[in-house]
């Protein structure tokens, strides 16, 4: 029987838990059980994942491989990617100031979900905890992000990392 979860120089401090007190009768621990305790983070580092609401497979991607190394995230997402695989990963945030992005809405209704993302956007800034900001995709606004939401990201003192696709 596993006694207590492994802990590694290599990743961020993991909590020493007894595994025995989640044991079922017959000395087993579920395999959900095992995964979900062992995640529990104490410290480590942690960054902003913000996504342009699509391409599910990169983000997703990405996310799993920055926690599997002990990276805690906070993924900026939208409906479209409020799914199963990242709700369940106790090392990632989610946080859906997209809401949705059907391409089918009106011009209007464009306009104004791009307007509340950028208000929700700033607010989050100002009081995020991860000092580090991976840009997955801008919106349709590139003079906006590509400048002041720039220069405010630096006046909020948060280094950028920046996915370029083209």
């Amino acid at each position: 029987m596993i006694n207590e979860a492994p802990t590694t120089s290599a990743r961020p401090t993991l909590t020493s838990i007894k595994l025995h007190k989640i044991a079922k009768a017959d000395g087993e621990v579920p395999v959900n059980a095992q995964l979900s305790i062992l995640n529990v983070r104490l410290s480590g580092p942690r960054i902003a994942l913000l996504t342009g609401g699509g391409d599910k497979p990169y983000a997703l991607g990405i996310a799993a491989a920055l926690t599997s190394v002990g990276i805690c995230v906070d993924f900026i997402g939208s409906d479209d990617l409020q799914v199963p695989e990242l709700l369940a990963n106790s090392r990632i945030h989610f946080l859906n100031l997209r809401g949705d992005q059907r391409a089918e809405a009106a011009l209007v209704t464009k306009v104004l979900r791009v307007f509340h993302y950028y208000v929700k956007l700033i607010r989050y800034v100002a009081k995020a905890e991860p000092n580090v900001f991976h840009i997955l995709w801008n919106n349709k606004f590139e003079l906006f992000d590509h400048t002041l939401l720039m220069i405010y990201y630096k006046l909020m003192r948060k280094r950028l990392v920046i996915t370029n696709s083209d």
